[in-house]
């Protein structure tokens, strides 16, 4: 049974940008939009098509160009607003080189799918 994901930072959002002089490897970010009146532990929940907290990878020479992925994957059968909800592993931009998995929720109360 996975996690909902929540929005406004509460989430963390791994960030696999590859390696070398593109882009550094990995960093932490965090989720960003989200429902404005569907919740799980007081925060909105993440819906498929939410942008996650804008980017870049700071270490890299040249920096990577600000980006702000939307989610892509999500909970087959379980909605919010009409929108199919985000939950822990899903990912946003993930059917790129760049992946963005949520890999803490923050919260242990509240599933999807179970």
């Amino acid at each position: 049974m996975p996690l909902i994901a929540r929005g406004d930072t509460t989430a963390t959002v791994l960030t696999n940008h590859g390696t070398g002089t593109a882009c550094a490897d990995p960093t932490n970010q965090t989720s960003d939009v989200c429902s404005g009146d569907v919740f799980a532990v007081g925060v909105g929940v993440v819906t498929i098509g939410d942008a996650m907290t804008s980017h870049i990878s700071p270490d890299a020479v040249p920096p990577c160009t600000p980006h702000a992925p939307l989610l892509d994957t999500s909970s087959d059968n379980v909605f919010a607003n009409g929108k199919l909800v985000g939950r822990l592993t899903d990912t946003y931009d993930g059917q790129t080189i760049l992946s963005h998995t949520i890999t803490d929720v923050a919260q242990s109360t509240v599933y999807a799918n179970g």
